[in-house]
């Protein structure tokens, strides 16, 4: 109901409240499906796939958000300030996803030209299938960094348990040490 809302309408902006729906433990899934060219906010947590489909958008999330953030969005901007579950920005195309908090595994999965930061840590698999994307994250990663990546830069401010052996062609990993931003030699 609220996609068909905020699709139909002339209005360019809006903003959602959840909170009373938060506090009975209820989460609305997929807010922002297949938004086109608008601005949403939304006040409160998210179930999964904020921003799912979404194209030319901007979308704001003043909590946390499930899985699947900016799942096949194109050309969107999509903040997260909260934690987010597994996949965030999976199958992006050209997106700018910010999670200002912690994200599960497989951030950046088989995104293209987008850019992806998490704020806080992350889980397994960070760029899984990436191509001509920027990842970052601020915290510490999982296992299989770059996992069969192409040409994707990567870069985990703090601690990680491993690069992947199966990293693809042209892909970068950074991690900060000494100050500076250094590409981690495998």
């Amino acid at each position: 109901y609220l996609t068909a809302l905020m699709y139909s309408s002339s209005e360019d902006e809006f903003e959602i409240d959840l909170k009373l729906l938060n506090e009975k433990d209820v989460l609305l899934y997929r807010i922002g499906y297949q938004l086109e060219g608008k601005k949403l906010i939304v006040n409160g947590n998210a179930g999964d796939g904020v921003g799912d489909c979404s194209k030319d958008s901007e979308i704001i999330v003043n909590g946390n958000a499930g899985h699947f953030v900016g799942y096949y969005s194109k050309d969107s901007e999509i903040i997260v300030n909260g934690n987010a579950g597994d996949s965030v920005g999976s199958n992006s195309q050209g997106s700018r996803i910010t999670v200002n908090g912690n994200a599960g595994d497989y951030v950046g999965e088989n995104s293209e030209n987008s850019e992806i930061r998490i704020k806080g840590n992350a889980g397994n698999y960070v760029g899984y299938y990436s191509k001509d994307s920027e990842i970052t994250v601020n915290g510490n990663a999982g296992d299989c960094v770059g996992s069969n990546s192409n040409d994707s830069e990567i870069r985990i401010k703090e601690e990680y348990e491993s690069i992947s052996d199966y990293m693809g062609k042209g892909t970068k990993i950074y991690q900060f040490r000494n100050g500076s931003w250094e590409e981690v030699k495998r």
